[in-house]
């Protein structure tokens, strides 16, 4: 067999130099396909005793197949680019010599190179993108399959087939490959060649062959895309873990993807009302199906990655989706738009009726309907990528398109929410969540503009009252996230706060038990919902007081009685940092006098420390209208519960001034009523967990504690928390030493407006004359701790931040503390 094969070789190469003196000579192509067949047959296995394929590498092969490919599809200009077989000779023998290409290379990495070096690999990907080029000319006005003759499905299959085993675990051919761009002409021939559904239309005689070699290039090709990403599990232990090829995202030009979408059009009704008598055995239709299914599940899947991973596959989605395309002369059926079509899919698609004359397994009947629901669900995920691209906003969303505010997109994805009944059990109607869920992200990523925040709750969009039944405890909890997710860009343009406030959604929220114990399974959900009501309660009085006010069906609990504790109880830094500042915004609504519309015009310090009467800030008064129920919210929150997770967030927030800004100006608040002051005094010199650098880092130790080791282990990126090596064992630190640490602000990390907060919080905790003396105790500890750091600050001899030392109303804030405090020494 050898001789025979080694043979051959010379017999190849003669032809080819017989053909490029004749390039229309069919006899000669005929040579070459019955040479070519031997050779490809003779290397289909590698178990004889001579190593055939290494043999016939090393040869002129290689050369002579990419020689060849070249003649064939050279045309009248003597252009072989891009250029299909010029004969049905020719044709036929390509077939044979992409066969003995395929065959040379299969688990052979010096015959890919060879092939690779030879140009060969090249040929193939020019015949694929001449064939890719004539079926993307076909008509997009319906869903059947692009016409194509046996013997094209056959050399397109086979020179797919030639690319994924020169390209399987060899990254020299993959990557040469992906930036030649045969993804995206793979992707165009597989969804043109194989149009799910179009073999139940069939009726040519050859018909089950014809979609056998279809499904076929489908599977390969499918095949072919997964190898072009690169993947880590190839079955190929040639290579050292470290040279092989990572798993990567494909990119793929805009035709390609609007070949991929156009393909779901198959999975959208009207369907055949049967199958067509040209395939008649149960088995044939059973693997149609099969490959039908297979094929929605790469597409689909494909979908979401790209739309995940590509900007441009998201504009090219997005781009003209706002009206339909007008027809032209030049073409009268222009195609539906791609975002169009992915929301048809997801509203009125559904398994093909026929596809129960396929099979008789219920089993299987039940897996296929399984499958078709992932799918939607991945198309659900593209579609809420593409209005999260920022390039996308002005093109989904367009006032000037019409009355409807926002366009069409926008009008399609308010009528899924308005029309999809919500029941009483929490489930939608006919189960379709699917809407709602696609509805609520895909507008949470379009609002993000307060334009258009405002503009979904006015007339004539009047989304809020179809929120609140999505609220439902017993709601589905990917339901309560998409509705989560979109309130939470809602409630932060200041109009949308009565609005929202006034419908229930605090009260709702609470209702929901969503930061309830039985919530902790879905923490995005409940992170979600403290982010409402944090945006809620940002300068509106009223959401602050209907998030301290007490709920009789709770055993007097309020909504922020449910998020402190779960502040206290959660491992998440995020959600932890998130809750408290919650807590911030009531704590400064309550301390603020408010004008008629609920938004505060300045803070005030009702009970302030006589002590310090000029470090209030802005004291203008308290209105009348709500002094009494604002009087007791305060006294609710001047305890032990709302002041610790404040000097909390202080101990963990070395790297985020915001943070611990926030948390100095509460509790500078809360202070100023006498029961808070003795919370904040306790709270501040409560041990932390762990100890605290000069520069405010948490101090790592070999055992950490409980509380340090749930810091360690967030997973957020706001809240990573900074760790300093231990030089020896941390002592003990408190929220106080943030403070000092601030006041010192060795890094320069601190501004000092957060500087002057805290030497005003200092100087609010000096206990009046008239208190026990416990507090005195406690006070005095704060000022050892602190003392030395603020004449420090009133010396401007401190802060390394600044080239003078300290701002002067930095300077002249620590000076009135330490008067303040020597005045009270004197009483």
């Amino acid at each position: 067999m050898s001789a025979t094969l080694d043979s051959l070789v010379p017999t190849l190469d003669g032809l080819l130099a017989s053909i490029k003196s004749n390039t229309l000579a069919d006899d000669t192509w005929h040579s070459v396909e019955t040479c070519a067949k031997q050779i490809a047959d003779g290397l289909r296995t590698r178990n004889g005793p001579v190593d055939n394929h290494s043999q016939l590498g090393k040869s002129s092969l290689p050369g002579t197949l990419s020689g060849l490919l070249k003649e064939a599809t050279r045309n009248g200009n003597g252009d072989t680019k891009y250029s299909k077989p010029t004969s049905p000779a020719s044709a036929v023998a390509s077939y044979e010599l992409l066969r003995v290409g395929a065959n040379l290379c299969m688990d052979h990495d010096d015959n890919r190179q060879r092939l690779l070096d030879a140009g060969y690999t090249d040929s193939v990907l020019s015949l694929l993108k001449a064939y890719s080029m004539d079926v993307s000319k076909v008509s997009e006005t319906g869903t059947a399959a692009a016409n194509a003759t046996l013997n094209d499905l056959k050399l397109v299959k086979t020179a797919v087939g030639a690319l994924l085993n020169a390209s399987m675990g060899y990254e020299p051919v993959r990557g040469s490959l992906v930036s030649a761009g045969a993804p995206s002409t793979i992707v165009t021939l597989s969804s043109r060649l194989y149009s799910p559904g179009s073999w139940a239309s069939a009726t040519s005689d050859d018909a089950v062959e014809q979609w056998t070699w279809r499904s076929g290039l489908s599977a390969w090709s499918w095949r072919a895309l997964e190898t072009l990403k690169g993947s880590n599990d190839d079955d190929d232990d040639n290579h050292e873990e470290a040279e092989r090829p990572s798993k990567q995202h494909l990119t793929l030009d805009s035709g390609a993807v609007s070949s991929l979408i156009h393909s779901l059009r198959g999975f959208i009704p009207p369907y055949p009302t049967s199958i067509t008598n040209a395939i008649t055995s149960k088995t044939d239709r059973q693997a149609f199906a099969v490959a039908d299914i297979e094929f929605l599940e790469e597409t689909s899947m494909l979908l979401e990655s790209l739309t995940l991973d590509s900007v441009d596959v998201r504009r090219a989605i997005a781009a003209g989706s706002i009206s339909s395309p007008t027809p032209t002369a030049q073409n009268p059926f222009p195609p539906p738009l791609l975002l169009t079509t992915l929301l048809n899919f997801v509203e009125t698609g559904a398994p093909p009726e026929y596809w129960s004359a396929c099979t008789d397994s219920p089993t299987e009947k039940k897996r296929w309907l399984k499958s078709f629901g992932i799918c939607k669900a991945a198309v659900i995920k593209a579609i809420v990528a593409i209005p999260g691209e920022d390039k996308n906003l002005d093109v989904l969303w367009d006032a000037q398109v019409g009355s409807y505010p926002g366009g069409p997109f926008v009008e399609r994805m308010v009528g899924w929410i308005k029309n999809t009944k919500v029941e009483e059990s929490g489930e939608a109607d006919e189960g379709r969540d699917d809407l709602i869920i696609c509805a609520t992200l895909s507008l949470g990523n379009l609002a993000r503009r307060p334009s258009h925040c405002i503009a979904l709750l006015a007339a004539p969009v009047s989304l809020t009252p179809h929120f609140l039944p999505l609220l439902n405890p017993k709601t589905n909890i990917k339901l309560k996230h998409g509705c989560i997710g979109l309130l939470k860009h809602l409630a932060q343009p200041p109009p949308n706060k009565a609005i929202l406030g006034d419908a229930g959604v605090v009260e709702a929220l609470l209702d929901s038990r969503i930061w309830a114990r039985e919530g902790d399974i879905g923490e995005p959900v409940q992170f979600g919902a403290v982010g409402v009501v944090k945006h809620l309660s940002y300068e509106y009085l009223p959401n602050a007081l209907r998030l301290v006010r007490p709920n009789p069906s709770l055993e007097g609990d309020s909504a922020l009685d449910l998020i402190l504790d779960l502040v206290r109880r959660s491992d998440s830094i995020g959600l932890q940092s998130e809750g408290t500042r919650v807590l911030v915004n009531v704590v400064k609504c309550l301390f603020s006098s408010t004008s008629a519309s609920g938004k505060p015009n300045g803070i005030v310090a009702p009970l302030a420390s006589d002590s310090a009467p000029d470090l209030k800030i802005r004291t203008t008064g308290l209105v009348n209208d709500d002094k009494q129920e604002r009087q007791q919210a305060i006294d609710r929150l001047a305890t032990a519960d709302s002041v610790e997770p404040l000097t909390d967030m202080i101990g963990r927030s070395g790297r985020y001034p915001i943070l611990l800004n926030e948390s100095v100006v509460a509790l500078t608040l809360l202070s100023s009523v006498t029961a808070g002051r003795t919370c904040v005094l306790q709270a501040l010199l409560a041990p932390l967990p762990y100890g605290l650098s000069e520069s405010g880092a948490i101090l790592a130790s070999s055992a950490p504690s409980e509380g340090q080791a749930q810091i360690t282990s967030a997973e957020t990126s706001e809240d990573k928390t900074t760790m300093a090596s231990p030089q020896s064992t941390p002592q003990t630190s408190s929220p106080m030493d943030m403070l000092v640490v601030i006041l010192r602000n060795i890094n320069g990390a601190f501004p000092p407006e957060l500087g002057v907060n805290v030497c005003t919080l200092l100087a609010s905790l000096t206990p009046p004359t008239k208190e026990a003396t416990t507090q005195d105790k406690e006070f005095a500890k704060v000022k050892i701790t602190s003392k030395g750091a603020l004449e420090s600050v009133a010396a401007g001899l401190s802060g390394r931040s600044f080239a003078n030392g300290p701002p002067k109303v930095m300077q002249a804030v620590a000076k009135r503390t330490l008067e303040v405090w020597s005045t009270s020494e004197g009483k």
